[in-house]
Parts: structure tokens; sequence; C-alpha cells
């Protein structure tokens, strides 16, 4: 049946290289300044850019497509390299005609315009969540979606093991404790917004199984077991996270707290035989059908090494949202995170060749570093770029705009980063940033419901065909989530 093949598919899943993906974290970069240069010169010179429509469209072509095209057809033909030319070309030339008349070179001191909105945050919480939304369809459709690219069956390393951990970091990075905003709570009341805000994930995951179960949707068991998924997992993540700060209220030394927990349940893993147990089951019965744990031992155990991932994120936003008001303070910010990246990769790279190979299944240490390493490394480019752009729009003395409307956002506009600004606006990252949440849900419906309708698992669908699915999903989820932002409607309401 479907669910058997799935899992002989799966089994046979070596994936690719950690240096491929990373080739994405550039090629992700690089689209965030082609679009932000891009839509400046526009803007420039097109005012009737500002409506919505138009630049719902203008984003569709300059956000959307690339990004489809580079993870679905562009890297089965080869054309990786050669569109990152383009980008680069591109994005050079244009930048070059917006460095005549800029003062280069601010003063250290100076007033660092981006400190309160961090729009480096947004355009990493946007990319990665888009990423992963254009990942979870174009993996049905074998025609354009490269084999290697989808999840791996324990071990190796894949684009889309990255999801997973990059949504746990992101959970850790931008927690109330990693922005300081509940320093005047006290551990009870922390513990109960946690337990609040988890148990909607709790309501969703539930859900998604008694769904799932009662469409018959074929749900492969290896990643997270027969009833477990990626709501349960964060829940737990969120829960577990809150008792143990409540515990040790250190969040900015949290990254001790995730060596600890990410060294002490990688020596389980390999010297007690929960590895064996995970791999082979409970005394032997490999299916899952037999008791809770057995039944979810993936999804249950691996919440433990995500937990070490979180605190690893939480670490890292407690540095970031530390308040740094000028050019200087905020480029030392940016060289710690380039040390880390440094380490982080390095880290990975020992334990892969001396302990074991990355496992997203079962959340080992080497996953944990290399997911560390993956997102800290994308959050640095980011950073740099953001340093760039300020250092290239600080003081355009030859067309001064009222206001910071001539400081280059990443990603999108002053307006989305204006609470009281009276001017509509529906830039896509922002909007993808502000209604997460509701992003990923929508995508996974919406992927669901093709699955049910187009049945791309039994179908073989050519690559048109699966382009013109791929297209016609972005158009209509991205067109949901900016009429959202259009409107200041947001899901979250706890």
């Amino acid at each position: 049946n479907t669910t058997n093949l799935l899992h002989l598919l799966r089994m046979l899943q070596n994936g690719t290289s950690s240096l491929d993906v990373a080739l994405r974290i550039t090629l992700t970069t690089c689209m965030v300044v082609f679009y932000t240069l891009l839509r400046q010169v526009i803007d420039g010179h097109n005012p009737g850019i500002r409506s919505p429509s138009v630049r719902f469209l203008v984003d569709t072509l300059t956000i959307t497509t690339p990004l489809t095209f580079l993870y679905t057809i562009g890297d089965k033909h080869n054309l990786l390299w050669n569109s990152a030319i383009v980008l680069f070309v591109v994005a050079a030339l244009i930048l070059k005609f917006r460095l005549k008349d800029i003062k280069l070179y601010p003063p250290l001191e100076s007033e660092y315009k981006y400190e309160k909105n961090k729009t480096y945050i947004t355009a990493f919480r946007s990319y990665v969540t888009l990423s992963t939304i254009i990942c979870i369809l174009a993996v049905d459709f074998r025609a354009i979606f490269p084999g290697q690219h989808g999840k791996s069956y324990h071990f190796g390393y894949t684009l889309m093991d990255t999801g997973v951990g990059s949504f746990i970091f992101m959970a850790g990075l931008v927690a109330p404790e990693a922005r300081m905003s509940t320093l005047a709570d006290t551990k009870l009341k922390i513990l109960k917004k946690s337990i609040v805000s988890s148990s909607v994930m709790a309501v969703i995951g539930l859900l998604r199984t008694v769904i799932l179960r009662y469409m018959n949707y074929s749900v492969s068991y290896d990643e997270y077991g027969k009833d477990w998924n990626f709501f349960l997992t964060l829940a737990s993540v969120k829960v577990l996270s809150s008792v143990v700060l409540c515990a040790f209220p250190v969040p900015q030394n949290s990254w001790i707290l995730s060596l600890l927990i990410a060294v002490g349940y990688q020596t389980v893993l390999s010297y007690f035989g929960l590895m064996e147990t995970l791999e082979h089951g409970v005394a032997g019965v490999t299916s899952h059908k037999d008791g809770i744990f057995n039944s979810n031992r993936e999804g249950i155990c691996s919440s433990i090494g995500m937990l070490s991932l979180y605190f690893a994120g939480l670490s890292l936003g407690s540095l970031v949202f530390r308040k740094r008001g000028t050019l200087s303070e905020t480029m030392k910010m940016w060289k710690i995170m380039a040390v880390l990246v440094l380490i982080s990769w390095f880290g990975t790279w020992l334990s892969q060749n001396h302990i074991q190979e990355p496992s997203r299944c079962f959340a080992n240490i080497t996953y944990i570093l290399w997911s560390t390493a993956h997102n800290v490394s994308l959050l640095a480019l980011l950073f740099l770029m953001e340093i760039i752009f300020f250092i290239i729009s600080h003081i355009k003395e030859s067309s001064q705009l009222p206001g910071d409307e001539t400081v280059l956002i990443p990603g999108g506009c002053w307006n989305c980063f204006t609470k009281n600004s009276r001017n509509s606006c529906c830039c896509l990252l922002p909007a993808i940033s502000k209604n997460q949440l509701l992003y990923f849900l929508l995508g996974n419906v919406a992927t669901g419901m093709i699955n049910q309708i187009a049945k791309p698992h039994v179908k073989d669908y050519g690559e048109f065909s699966s382009t013109c699915f791929m297209f016609g999903y972005m158009i209509v989820v991205n067109g949901i989530i900016s009429l959202c932002f259009t409107f200041r409607w947001k899901l979250k309401f706890w």
C-alpha cells in the first residue's frame, strides 16, 4: 500500500551533503538582497508600486518564484549555479547605482535604525517558513522535486530535515525569556502562560492526528510515530523549557543547558540502549501498534534533543535582543555571531566523524549541532545584509525623504514596521512573520487538500502540471496571508 511504499522510499533516502544544504543559505540571502534593492529602485521610480495588488505581484515574481524554482526544477536541471550567478550580477549592478551620492561610512557611534525592529529576524523567520511551505507540497510531485532533498529515513543531511530544527530554534530565538519580557512575572505566571500557549499547539496536534486517521491519510510512522507530530513536539518542548527555566532562570546562559541536555541525551542514545530501542522498538517489536511509547517512540524521545536545540536558540535570542543603540555595538554583536557560526560548524564536523551521523528522526547531538550551525549561519548572513543596507542608506544627501523612508528595509518597507502607519501594506515577508502559525496551518491544509484531490503519489504528473499546482498553491496561500497583513488581522488570541 501507499504507507509501505513511503516507508521503502524513505529507507532508500541517503540525502545530500551539509555543503549542499549550506549553499541554499547563501542563495536565500542573495534573494533577499536582490529583492530589497530591486524594490527600492522600483519604489523610487514608480509610485504606483505602493498599490497592494501590484506589490503582491512583485513579491510573487521576486520572492516566491525564485525560491520555488530553487527547490524544484531549477535544482533538477542543474541550473542552481547559473541562478546564483545571475542573482549576484543583477544585485551587484543595482547596488552600483544605489551607491551613487551616498555616504558609505557613517560614524560608528551613529544611531542604528534597525535596532528596534531587527528586520533580519523577520527575514529569517519568513524565509524559513516560506521554504517549508514550498517543500511540503513539492516533495509529493516527483517530476519536479529532487529525491535527495526529501526527509531522510534515520540518518543523513537533507533539505527537508532542516525544517523542524529551524522551527524549534526559531521558537527559542524569539521566546519571551529571550526578549526579557517575563522579568516582572512570577515563575508560576510564566509557567501558566507557557502551558496556555502550548495547549494550543497540543490541540492542533491532536486534531491533526484525529483528522488524518478519520480520512485514512497516508503518514509515515518513521518520522514521529503513529500518533505524534510536529505540533506535539513543539508543545512538549515549550512546556519542558518553561519547567527547566523555572528551576534555572538564566536564559542568557541557556547554552549550558543546551550542551548538558545534548550530551546527556546522546550518552543515553549511544551507551544505554536507547538508539536500539528507537530503531527496533521495545523488546524488538518494530511495529507502531503496541503501547503509547512504542507507537510514538521517535517523537517522544526526539523531543529531548529538540529541547536542547530550543535552548540553543534561546541563548542566541537573549544575546541578539540586548539593546544596542549604535552601529559599533551592532557590529560587535555580528562578530560574536560569526564566531558562533565557526564553532557550531566545527562541532558538527567533529560529531559527525567521531560520534554519529545526524539524525532528525532521533534528534541526536550531531543533528542539534548541524541545525544550530545552519540557523546561526542564515541569521549571521541576514544580519550582515541588514548592516550593509544600513550603511548604504545612511544619510542619502541627494534625495532625502521625510522621516526614515530612505532606509533600506530587508524584505519589506518602512510601513511594515511602523505600528501607527496609516498606509496599507502587504509585503510578503513581514506578512508571513506576523502570522507565522496561520501561514503554516494554511500550507498544511492546502497540501492535504491537493494530495486528496490530485493524488500525486498515485498519478504521474509531468513537470508543467506539477509546476502549475505549485504556483497555484503558493499564490492562494500567500494571497490569504498578505490580505490578513493588509487589514492587520492576526490569528494569535492567547
